[in-house]
């Protein structure tokens, strides 16, 4: 190995994890967002003034090597190399086509004992390469856990497909809407945005007919989908979500009254969670919206809402039930009982756990984020229902929420689950000991 010191080729342990790297970011198609379509690899390593080395992997793309790209799991512990200074192996010729991006689709292709013809296949009938433009556009707040996850989960995926996809998030319709325009003069193949505030991001979507950019909507807004001509929307069901926050604090008891908390000015999805709510809770409901006061705002307003009479509390995203309980423990408030809709690991399971949260239904924002580029390479390949006549509804992918309760946190817990996911255990873990310290729980 070129410029390896001895120590570090001694090391069998480090040429397995080596491997181990230049093989798996290769499976997960890291390289594939790479200009060019080179053939060659190599990894590089540099040294940490503590002792760690830092593993990164490289692609030639015929006009030299490429940026270094960085594995989230790229730390080793051997010694011997000078802190600071990037080392390299020597080039690897990688089996042809491994860098090369998407593969096209050409010809007839065969599945078990059949022939199928590509007309009907996803990118069939228009051009794909590694640098064809997706674009992910959301509403809220870049400080919101839920975009955090889905945009995770969205990055995973476009890299397992090898696909090029712009994405950002924006507090303000406007911005959202200034966002999806720009993709479209950049000429992306497909757009995915979700329809918060459908009035201020139709006249731009509609826009784009004829541009060749087509639409895939998710999150908010599936009743506004079709006005604007989306290929497929991808949702929780807020309407379920809602009932079964209802049904758990029915079945809670305890108060006639219940505050359900949007924490954004404008968003169609946030209200439909709050309609079903209110229809299947058995008292009354009152729609508090904090989404035009500051954060630091926020958990006081909340609690003045509470008052010091028996309530329930549903907030809607992670944020926002972190605030509510902040809020109640201020004012020493014990008549009140959260319930959430969002998503967050591990402190809101903790919250859970601690009774400081009596239930969460999880709002599955890695879900809709793993499926967004596969819904985009199906409608950037499909012929349009607008062309085709046939078939002029959108497509939906509604993923059912999920209840968590102290149960199913206490299963984190168990030796079973800690044999299985011993990180995850143990983030729990040591999340539930700190709220018990910072909220004076036993």
């Amino acid at each position: 190995m070129q410029q390896l010191s001895h120590q570090l080729i001694r090391s069998r342990t480090l040429l397995a994890l080596l491997a181990g790297v230049l093989i798996g970011a290769l499976t997960l198609g890291v390289v594939w967002s790479m200009s060019g379509g080179g053939n060659e690899a190599r990894v590089a390593l540099r040294t940490h003034a503590d002792g760690r080395v830092e593993v990164a992997l490289q692609a030639h793309t015929g006009d030299g090597w490429s940026a270094r790209q960085l594995p989230t799991q790229r730390f080793l512990y051997p010694a011997g190399a000078t802190p600071g200074d990037w080392i390299v192996s020597s080039a690897v010729d990688l089996p042809g086509g491994m860098l090369d991006g998407p593969i096209a689709v050409e010809g007839a292709h065969a599945l078990g004992p059949w022939q199928f013809p590509n007309h009907l296949i996803a990118a069939a009938n228009r051009p794909l390469a590694a640098d064809t433009l997706f674009c992910i556009i959301a509403h809220g707040s870049e400080s919101d856990s839920f975009w955090r996850i889905l945009f995770e989960a969205a990055s995973t995926s476009s890299l397992r497909y090898g696909i090029d996809v712009r994405a950002s998030v924006h507090p303000e319709s406007a911005d959202q809407a200034a966002a999806v325009q720009a993709c479209i003069d950049d000429g992306a193949a497909v757009v995915a945005t979700t329809l918060a505030d459908p009035d201020a991001l139709r006249p731009v979507l509609l826009g784009a007919a004829g541009t060749g950019t087509r639409i895939v909507t998710f999150n908010s807004g599936i009743n506004e989908a079709n006005s604007v001509y989306s290929g497929a929307h991808i949702r929780l069901d807020e309407a379920a979500a809602g009932r079964l926050a209802a049904a758990q604090f029915n079945a809670l008891g305890g108060a006639a009254r219940a505050i359900c908390v949007i924490h954004e000015a404008v968003n169609v999805g946030l209200q439909e969670r709050c309609d079903a709510f209110a229809e299947a809770f058995a008292g009354s409901v009152e729609v508090l919206n904090i989404g035009s006061l500051a954060a630091a705002e926020r958990a006081g307003a909340i609690a003045a809402a509470a008052g010091h009479d028996a309530v329930h509390i549903l907030t809607l995203n992670y944020n926002t039930t972190a605030q509510a309980v902040a809020g109640l423990h201020a004012l020493d408030h014990h008549h009140a009982t959260v319930g959430a809709i969002g998503s967050n690991h591990p402190t809101l399971p903790a919250y859970v756990a601690t009774g400081l949260v009596e239930f969460a239904i999880w709002d599955q924002p890695a879900q809709q984020g793993f499926l967004l580029p596969t819904a985009m390479l199906m409608v950037h390949g499909f012929p349009s229902d607008q062309q085709s006549g046939l078939i002029t509804s959108v497509r939906e992918i509604v993923i059912a929420p999920q209840l968590v309760t102290q149960e199913t946190v206490e299963n984190t817990q168990t030796e079973a689950y800690r044999a299985a996911n011993p990180y995850l255990s143990r983030a729990f873990g040591d999340a539930i000991l700190a709220v018990k310290v910072e909220y004076g729980l036993e």
